[in-house]
């Protein structure tokens, strides 16, 4: 595969369309300072191939600060002997339109030709991702990830096993790869690679557990309707028994006499204050004349000491006269204080007959039985509108057929049922076929690295001379191996320095690029800063890898040091921004 001109509109920075075109078939150096569009511009050539147009995944394209943008990527490349153009736009106008001579597609079929022509896939939903990207995340590498080879080589592990099968030729000739790619398809229409129900099985799935819901509501249903006619034939005995008894007129008639007896009870409660105010006019009136009996004592004493020249004819008439006032108010003192006892006695008794009464007790009585005849009077209308409603509803339940309702959606769910078992045991046994062919694949594995190792010798050797790079079973590089001052010096790839990381990254990508190419598959690699953490020496022998790459391969390289690639053979090519 080999890009031919590249051309973005309203994406990023770049408000107006810029344009590149004349890429080289080999080797193609394009240099800019930070912030000028390099890595814009690769995640442009990302988007055209991963991103669905209709994607929410790439609102990180609008252009800045333009709500109304509608970024769009254009591209022309070859692939396989034909000539391709595909135009996709995002957001605010989306469309996809791939174009090989004659032939045209658009929207998601574009796509999907795209993804089977370059070997990844898209995702389900939202932004795609490293796990979605194939072939292309392998060969395709960003900014600050050219030491980061284990994922991508996980992601694009089903194509470079393809890929080592057509450079051996050994399993292709047996037809072991179609049957394990069959039993994959048939046990993918069933199974999710994480073993989850899809498909068929996961409708099947759903037929079966809605159709036993279904089931249950309408047993449920006809069990809510036997409980119906239960409870409609006790509302109605209940009815009839309180239409005949008709308990409310008892509890009027215990009303009518809790209240005489309330009245009663609040007569003798007046009778109570007559005879208090009766008790306190008699202690008035014993008060008062105590109180002139008093008064007249004083006057007595006044007598004795008046002048002893008084008459004394005088002084008895006055004696005479003071003591038979006296005994008149005596006698008067004597009546007051009698009616003063009689009116206490009388207050007294009245006091016990209202305790006896209890006036408190009687009219919660009254409370209690007037609650009582209205409750007792609401109930039975209320269970008269009970029985209305249940009559009703019974009748419309009739009228739907439950009992021939059941019957259908048993039938219906022994059906989804079968057919949600079928599908479960034609899945375990996919699963289980798929588990032994894949053992037997890796097996077959070990023995198709050869292809893959002769490549990785090819470029490592010229890195580290001497040296060598292993692949393993996963097909990605696991160890480095190469002459110490104490023999051979083994290193496991992870715990190698960045640097040493970063440049056998590289390694690595342009041999699965050379295994692919033998292999017939479209191969495209873009460098975006790949080497920034690689000294200079280093930088040199990479610099000879990526040349010899750039024989066989297209190699779109972006840098943000021009003077590092000018000894490569071809132009270095300065990104113009403003057109």
């Amino acid at each position: 595969m080999k890009i031919t001109r590249l051309r973005v509109a309203e994406l990023r920075r770049f408000r107006e369309p810029f344009e590149i075109s004349g890429l080289a078939p080999g080797l193609n150096v394009f240099a800019a300072p930070n912030e000028s569009g390099k890595s814009t511009l690769v995640r442009a050539i990302r988007a055209a191939f991963f991103e669905r147009h209709r994607s929410s995944g790439a609102e990180d394209l609008r252009s800045w600060g333009d709500s109304a943008a509608a970024p769009t990527v254009e591209l022309d490349f070859t692939l396989g002997g034909s000539d391709y153009r595909l135009v996709k736009s995002f957001l605010q106008k989306k469309r996809c339109e791939l174009v090989a001579g004659a032939r045209r597609w658009e929207g998601a079929e574009a796509e999907d030709h795209l993804a089977e022509l370059l070997g990844f896939e898209y995702a389900l939903k939202g932004a795609s991702g490293q796990k979605h990207w194939g072939i292309p995340g392998l060969l395709w590498v960003e900014q600050g990830t050219t030491q980061a080879i284990a994922e991508p080589v996980e992601h694009a592990a089903a194509h470079l096993q393809r890929a080592l099968n057509a450079s051996l030729g050994e399993v292709a000739a047996t037809g072991g790869d179609e049957v394990l790619d069959r039993v994959r398809l048939l046990r993918r229409e069933l199974l999710t690679a994480t073993g989850r129900p899809t498909g068929p099985l996961a409708e099947a799935q759903r037929a079966a557990e809605e159709s036993a819901e279904r089931v249950a509501e309408i047993e449920a249903a006809v069990h809510g309707h036997a409980e119906r006619v239960d409870r409609l034939k006790r509302q109605r005995d209940e009815h009839e028994a309180e239409t005949r008894e008709a308990p409310w007129l008892a509890l009027r008639q215990q009303l009518a006499q809790a209240e005489t007896a309330l009245a009663t009870a609040e007569g003798l409660q007046r009778e109570h204050d007559a005879a208090a105010a009766t008790l306190r006019q008699a202690d008035g009136l014993a008060g008062l004349l105590r109180q002139q009996i008093a008064d007249d004592g004083k006057r007595q004493q006044e007598l004795a000491t008046r002048e002893a020249t008084r008459a004394a004819a005088q002084r008895r008439h006055e004696a005479a006269t003071g003591a038979e006032a006296q005994r008149r108010q005596q006698l008067a003192l004597a009546d007051a204080q009698a009616q003063q006892a009689a009116a206490q006695a009388r207050l007294e008794a009245v006091q016990t007959r209202i305790a006896a009464a209890r006036l408190d007790i009687l009219r919660q009585d009254v409370e209690r039985l007037r609650r009582s005849a209205d409750e007792a009077e609401r109930a039975h209308r209320a269970r008269e509108l009970e029985v209305a409603r249940l009559t009703a509803e019974l009748a419309a339940v009739g009228a739907q057929g439950l009992d021939e309702q059941l019957a259908g959606e048993h039938a219906t769910a022994e059906h989804a049922a079968r057919r949600r078992d079928e599908l479960q045991r034609r899945a375990a046994a996919l699963d289980l076929l798929l588990t032994k062919l894949e053992g037997r694949r890796q097996a077959l594995t070990r023995r198709l690295q050869a292809p893959l190792q002769k490549h990785l010798d090819h470029y490592a050797s010229l890195l580290f001379p001497a040296g060598r790079l292993e692949v393993g079973e996963s097909l990605r590089p696991e160890v480095l191996a190469r002459p110490g001052l104490r023999g051979e010096e083994r290193g496991a790839f992870e715990t190698l320095s960045f640097g040493a990381r970063e440049q056998l990254g590289l390694v690595c990508r342009l041999a699965y690029a050379d295994l692919l190419r033998e292999a017939g598959r479209p191969t495209l690699v873009i460098l975006d800063d790949a080497l920034v953490h690689t000294d200079t020496e280093r930088l040199e022998r990479m610099k000879r890898i990526v040349f010899d790459a750039a024989q066989r391969h297209q190699l779109l390289v972006f840098s943000c040091h021009p003077a590092q690639w000018r000894d490569m053979g071809v132009p270095v090519r300065r990104l113009d921004t403003d057109g």
